[in-house]
């Protein structure tokens, strides 16, 4: 890994502009909260009110919830709990990101559509 430089590229490039990128697509969502990463991994919080940072009762539900949603979409993201975590290959690009960001975007909407469907919100 270090001597094909993709520890570099990650620390360098890849991980800085994914966060960046996260933190713009994510944190307009009124039930993502705390969005955040280092290198490659990112996380965000699912919260019933971002204002106040209130969690959902029965803590991990609709993380669950949110997680079908990603994988219904080809996107691997896992609830621990209501937090959301991705951690994809080292080997990603730019435009692997964008993509996952755009997919990742369109499932977080349908995720709060579904918590306004389901009276959770």
């Amino acid at each position: 890994l270090r001597d094909e430089g993709i520890v570099a590229a990650v620390h360098d490039d890849t991980g800085p502009y994914m966060q960046k990128r996260c933190r713009e697509a994510f944190s307009g969502f009124a039930h993502v909260d705390d969005v955040r990463g280092v290198g490659l991994i990112q996380a965000f919080t699912l919260v019933k009110d971002k204002a106040s940072q209130t969690l959902f009762d029965n803590w991990g539900e609709v993380g669950t919830m949110c997680r079908d949603i990603f994988f219904r979409h080809g996107l691997i993201m896992r609830a621990c709990g209501d937090h959301m975590v991705s951690a994809p290959p080292l080997i990603i690009s730019k435009q692997q990101i964008d993509e996952m960001i755009d997919t990742a975007v369109k499932c977080v909407e349908i995720f709060e559509q579904q918590l306004k469907d389901r009276g959770l919100v």
